[in-house]
């Protein structure tokens, strides 16, 4: 399988620079209970062949997202096999995230999550660095 941008055939580091530029984006997998922290094989059955998560544990996944939202950027995050655009929050005073705004291709399209619920059931996400 190839990929072609612009009728040419580009290799999966060209196209990434051609659509993100100097971003860099990383995915991020939830390891098992007392997992080291490690890169893996993406969690994705059907990902493309040597993508790699970075596996860490569920409770790092939400300063993760604040801080990709922070810079800017949304998350993407995978929950039972469906992905998902989380693009906004809210936080408590504290700075724990309370709720996080979501864009589905499903509909209702735009909605809310309390971000405890989304955490207990999020395999993977992928954020900007």
């Amino acid at each position: 399988m190839k990929t072609h941008l612009d009728g040419k055939p580009v290799t999966r580091g060209e196209l990434n620079r051609a659509v993100v530029g100097n971003q860099i984006w990383q995915s991020f997998a939830a390891a098992k209970a007392g997992g080291a922290e490690k890169f893996d094989r993406h969690p994705d059955p059907d990902a493309r062949l040597g993508t790699n998560s970075w596996y860490m544990p569920r409770e790092k996944f939400a300063a993760r997202i604040k801080a990709s939202l922070e810079a800017g950027h949304a998350s993407e995050v995978t929950i039972g096999g469906h992905t998902v655009l989380l693009y906004g929050a809210d936080y408590d005073a504290d700075g724990a995230p309370v709720r996080y705004y979501i864009k589905d291709s499903y509909p209702n399209y735009f909605y809310e999550s309390d971000a405890a619920k989304l955490h207990s059931s999020l395999m993977e996400i992928t954020t900007a660095l």
